[in-house]
């Protein structure tokens, strides 16, 4: 496996919860001491196996589930599998910035952004955290880790939508978390919310929201709740017990949303995602800019060299497989060809705010961009969907609306 012209992501996969989510579908829940102790280890095994050694690192992302449920010695021996084996850039690199959003897309902002801040002179390091699982205490320890950007996924101010979704926490202690994490040292923290809730009102989304500004994140992830079939919600909307808001609620919420947080200074630089200057999430835009990335721990998913792959989502044969030469048994593994490449490249950059360089993209993968897509864009742009100029092509602020039917279209 050859080491990436790029610097890579790594993710990390934490599958422990206090209780799993009613919305949840990831990888995630409960176990004893003995698995979370078995899966340190196995864990630790497969970043100190891994083929790519000394390769160069840009970001680092622990998610779950909870990576906030282990316990200080646990994510520490982690960390020093992840800095024994990588190297880390000690600057950050040009590129990691969106650029400025196209004149008449749906990411151009009425107001004028102040300059951004100096560049981080650090990889960034991000721990997703329950506002449920932590203290003072256990913040300090991990921004002393090295984690210099924190993720509380809060998703509602509401006691009783926190219920109704399953959480542990509430509205107090998720204003807690965020006071405890800056007094840790945290200068970057981001804020998880979910729109279109289990009967949920306008007014209550704007108060959501108001909330969260209210605690000064540097960065808000906006989810629009996404029933998915296996799981507690999924049975119930199958059952008929539950009433979610329509599409034109729905586009309400999020067209509310767009305008208030912009008001805020706040910049929407990916459909979900809105940051203040220079706070985007480096980690999800390489995602977004189809760059490799590697993925450690049960259910993780890696891209490298046109490749993908995703790890077993059963916790018994990762624990059996994790130190193998090659990784931990592969639940998916395909290499796309070319137009398929280059589509979902295309997919994932309409979803920001820089846009897709159509053909920049397509001459990244060899295919005829005019020939494999020039129909299609064109049909787009004449149903007001998108908005090229030059070399770049964006969504307009119908096209944001519609922006899976939108994308999709390129896969």
């Amino acid at each position: 496996m050859g080491v990436p012209d790029l610097p890579l992501g790594i993710y990390v996969h934490i599958p422990f919860c206090v209780r799993k989510c009613h919305y949840c579908d990831f990888v995630a829940g409960p176990a004893p001491d003995e698995i979370r102790s078995a899966y340190v280890a196995a864990l630790e095994a497969e970043i100190r196996a891994c083929a790519l050694a000394g390769a160069l690192v840009r970001t680092v992302y622990f998610g779950g589930g909870t990576p906030s449920e282990l316990n200080g010695a646990a994510l520490a021996r982690i960390v020093a599998a992840l800095r024994d084996s990588f190297s880390f850039v000690a600057a950050d690199l040009p590129d990691a910035r969106p650029c400025l959003p196209l004149p008449g897309s749906a990411f151009a902002s009425p107001v004028e952004p102040p300059p951004p801040p100096p560049p981080l002179t650090a990889t960034e390091w991000t721990i997703e955290c329950n506002p449920g699982t932590v203290s003072e205490e256990s913040l300090t320890a991990m921004h002393e880790m090295g984690f210099n950007r924190i993720s509380l996924g809060v998703q509602t101010f509401s006691d009783i939508q926190l219920q109704r979704l399953g959480r542990i926490h509430t509205a107090a202690e998720a204003a807690e978390a965020v006071q405890m994490a800056r007094r840790a040292g945290f200068t970057r923290l981001s804020v998880d919310l979910i729109f279109c809730l289990p009967d949920q009102t306008l007014a209550e989304w704007q108060n959501d929201v108001e909330q969260a500004l209210l605690l000064g994140p540097e960065h808000l992830s906006l989810y629009n709740l996404t029933i998915e079939p296996e799981t507690e919600f999924g049975r119930r909307h199958r059952a008929g017990c539950m009433q979610l808001p329509d599409d034109d609620l729905a586009a309400d919420m999020y067209e509310w949303v767009m305008d208030r947080l912009s008001e805020a200074g706040f910049a929407l630089y990916e459909v979900s995602s809105f940051a203040r200057p220079g706070e985007a999430s480096r980690h999800n835009s390489l995602y977004w800019r189809h760059e490799p990335y590697l993925g450690f721990g049960v259910g993780a998913s890696a891209y490298l060299h046109g490749m993908r792959w995703t790890h077993t989502r059963s916790m018994q044969a990762y624990l059996a497989t994790a130190a193998r030469p090659g990784g931990p048994e592969r639940a998916v593994e395909e290499t796309l060809p070319p137009r398929a490449a280059c589509g979902e490249a295309i997919m994932l950059a309409l979803r920001t705010s820089a846009g897709a360089d159509i053909a920049a993209l397509a001459a990244r993968y060899g295919v005829d961009g005019e020939r494999e897509f020039g129909a299609t864009l064109r049909g787009l742009e004449q149903d007001g969907l998108l908005v090229r100029d030059g070399a770049r092509t964006a969504l307009t602020r119908a096209g944001l609306l519609l922006a899976n039917t939108v994308c999709s279209q390129f896969l």
